[in-house]
């Protein structure tokens, strides 16, 4: 289990459906790289002030994730401050 600290939260990143197809011939495995990521939050430090619950779906900077590697398990962290918003889903 890995437990973010210094106001990190532990996200699980939704994956984006595909987008329509373009007139532009590009690779076949080419993907225009998203500004904007969902992920579900799984876990944030004790000292996190935002106002985020666990499985709660936030929006976030793409250029702001950090994606860590251990013991063949991907972690995907970022600090809360870099949360855009939050997605209800009512």
């Amino acid at each position: 289990m890995f437990s973010p600290c210094n106001r990190y939260l532990l996200l699980d990143p939704i994956e984006e459906e595909d987008k329509e197809e373009t007139s532009i011939l590009l690779p076949e495995d080419y993907k225009e790289p998203a500004r904007h990521g969902a992920a579900k939050v799984m876990g944030k430090s004790l000292d996190c002030t935002i106002g985020i619950e666990l499985g709660d779906t936030v929006v976030y900077p793409t250029n702001t994730i950090e994606n860590i590697s251990f013991n063949k398990k991907e972690y995907y962290l970022i600090l809360e401050n870099f949360v855009l918003g939050v997605i209800n889903e009512d």
